[in-house]
């Protein structure tokens, strides 16, 4: 039982990971903003942006595999998060956002055009 728990711990932790960070590349602020979208994308759609039936196909479609957007899962969000998210997931650290700030504007900016 206690092996079990461990395991979907693991699994849970390794849903966070950057593909840098799971392939042993250097984890940069770039990293912590794919941590931060996947926990926001969870916020908003209840659901993680990558799933496996396994630690290994995990990582595979942390790897490789794209996500849905989250208007996809959640329809009443309307598509303005989808950009920021498809942003934010990149699989290429360098083509991530280059700031916390700037992600930071662009999901203000969603935040606001949907309270208008």
């Amino acid at each position: 039982q206690s092996g079990h728990t461990t395991v979907r711990l693991l699994h849970g932790k390794l849903s966070f990971k950057s593909p840098e960070d799971l392939t042993g590349r250097p984890v940069t602020f770039a990293s912590d903003l794919f941590c931060l979208g996947v926990t926001l994308y969870q916020l908003l759609t209840g659901e993680l942006p990558f799933k496996g039936d396994s630690m290994v196909g995990l990582m595979q479609n942390i790897l490789h595999d794209s996500h849905d957007a989250p208007s996809a899962r959640r329809p009443d969000l309307g598509t303005d998060f989808d950009p920021i998210f498809e942003r934010a997931l990149r699989k290429d650290p360098e083509a991530r956002f280059k700031s916390g700030q700037e992600m930071a504007e662009a999901l203000r900016a969603c935040v606001d055009a949907m309270a208008a």
